[in-house]
């Protein structure tokens, strides 16, 4: 508990934590989104396979980024690279709160999302390695972990409040408004874990090793 109550690994939790919030929540809200009947004046009336086709494109994403993370970690550092995935995934809430009228704006939100989550899973199991001590790894890896599955488990409740709380007269379909909402609070929430990236501290550079100065030729009187 000492090791995780330490300013990088409490900072790395904390961000694995809301990082797992707004992706959980994607995933409830998209497919759902996308099998909303056309007749309700929002949604594509896409049936379960169609839906679950339109987050292909996250998948395929994650799998080309996940190396990619990894190669630009090692240049630019995985601080670096989990706050460029919390950008990534503001940029797509905030495409579909502001546009999701096509097929297109969701599709464009899951490659983003995508970059998002490879970047930040990536990066934490990284980040989580080179702070503790090695022989805490098993265990702080395991609590980064916990802390992105509650994350999730906290995303899917609050999302399920919002889009039942706010639904078409007499019926059990969300209106578009309660779409618009929890799009909207996913943005804050990834903005949020951008933050708590950045209350990660910058790991130290190591000291250069000084030079040993040339000492000067001795002559024999």
């Amino acid at each position: 508990m000492r090791v995780l109550a330490e300013r990088p690994v409490l900072a790395t939790n904390a961000t694995g934590f809301l990082i797992g919030v707004a992706m959980f929540g994607s995933f409830l809200m998209i497919p759902q989104f996308a099998q909303t009947p056309e007749s309700s004046g929002y949604g594509f009336g896409m049936t379960v396979l169609q839906s679950g086709m339109l987050m292909v494109p996250s998948s395929v994403v994650m799998l080309i980024c996940g190396p990619l993370a990894g190669h630009l970690g090692n240049r630019a550092g995985f601080r670096t690279v989990l706050a460029a995935g919390t950008i990534a995934n503001a940029l797509s809430f905030a495409v579909l709160a502001l546009a999701h009228d096509t097929t297109v704006q969701f599709i464009l939100a899951n490659i983003l999302i995508g970059v998002g989550i490879s970047f930040g899973f990536a990066s934490m199991a990284n980040l989580i390695v080179g702070l503790v001590h090695p022989s805490e790894v098993g265990v702080a890896t395991g609590i980064n972990t916990i802390m992105r599955t509650v994350g999730g488990a906290f995303g899917a409740a609050v999302v399920t409040v919002l889009l039942t709380g706010d639904t078409i007269g007499g019926s059990s379909i969300p209106t578009e408004h309660a779409y618009t909402q929890a799009f909207a609070i996913s943005g804050v929430i990834s903005v949020l874990a951008l933050l708590a990236a950045l209350a990660i501290p910058r790991p130290r550079r190591p000291e250069p090793m000084p030079v040993a100065q040339p000492q000067p030729a001795r002559t024999l009187g």
